[in-house]
């Protein structure tokens, strides 16, 4: 009997200090659950928006108070994306909850969770993919606050960072982003530096489907004057003789040439080549390896000390 109620009085000790270390943590949760955090976002006295304009790239940002800028960038031919720049970032590394918060005016309404992001170190903490980045510009134009939260990185006690942008002031600036979106050049500078035409075997012309990347090459070449060079280089595969093929490589380089210079481009600004079947990209073995081959090369040269606008190397 004495040993079962040593068990009972262990039993019931046991449970009354589970109950009493639960009870401290219930108490303690709402403490560190309402640590207020730091929050940085412009009000309506500083809140300011800032748009850059030209055919290669459009960049929609605000100055976030004591914090850095947010920014909202659409490269020709690229989708627009979401970034923030910061020359302190106080977000730890790992990944900022993102929440799309309803303005101070419409109380009631929900907040909308977007997952997540993640936060890297240097003064570029975090960008944002195309899809959640027009989320995030509808939602401005809307009245309402995208908001980034993170834990700081300096100390783990200390509350969480909270960086946010302002939709005051914001639909007159956006119809003027929209306008910059809509004039872009179809493609920009890195997708058609380097351009490749492919032939069928003895063809003079390249498929029609080409012809719509030479038209972005004339267009972008009109637009940048930067272009200082277009080198454009024939080739052939090995099938046939040397002579006729150069010849080949020639006839097909010089109908890129005049193609571009029908379009109004300077002839001066064009160098034109041709090698035969000299230089192949690729064994020539088979028909993949042959087709190839058969290929005239654009080259865009560019000055690089004049930029017709930095927005495009953001």
């Amino acid at each position: 009997m004495r040993i079962d109620r040593l068990k009972t009085n262990n039993w019931l000790a046991q449970t009354l200090f589970t109950k009493l270390v639960l009870i401290l943590v219930a108490v303690a949760l709402p403490v560190a659950a309402n640590v207020p955090a730091v929050t940085y976002l412009a009000t309506f006295d500083n809140s300011e928006w800032k748009l850059e304009s030209s055919v290669f790239a459009c960049s929609l940002s605000q100055e976030i108070p004591s914090y850095g800028k947010g920014v909202f960038y659409r490269r020709a031919g690229e989708k627009m994306v979401f970034f923030l720049q910061t020359p302190y970032n106080q977000m730890r590394k790992g990944q900022a909850s993102l929440v799309i918060e309803p303005p101070s005016w419409r109380p009631g309404n929900p907040a909308r969770h977007m997952g997540y992001v993640d936060v890297v170190s240097g003064d570029r903490p975090f960008e944002v993919e195309p899809e959640r980045a027009s989320t995030m510009l509808a939602s401005l134009n809307k009245g309402y606050v995208p908001m980034f939260t993170r834990k700081s990185w300096y100390e783990p006690t200390e509350p969480s960072v909270r960086v946010g942008l302002s939709a005051f002031d914001f639909d007159p600036i956006y119809r003027d982003f929209l306008g910059c979106v809509s004039h872009l050049l179809p493609v920009n500078f890195d997708q058609i530096k380097r351009s490749v035409v492919f032939y069928n075997s003895g063809g003079l012309f390249p498929d029609e489907k080409y012809y719509q990347l030479l038209d972005y090459i004339v267009m972008y070449v009109k637009a940048d004057p930067a272009i200082s060079n277009i080198i454009i280089d024939g080739h052939t595969d090995d099938i046939g003789r040397r002579f006729k093929n150069r010849e080949l490589s020639r006839e097909r380089a010089e109908h890129i040439t005049n193609y571009f210079i029908k379009a109004g481009l300077a002839e001066e600004l064009i160098t034109t080549r041709y090698h035969g079947e000299r230089y192949p990209v690729v064994r020539n073995l088979g028909k993949d390896g042959r087709s190839r081959n058969r290929r005239v090369t654009i080259r865009l040269e560019r000055d690089e000390p004049f930029r017709p606008s930095n927005l495009e190397f953001f």
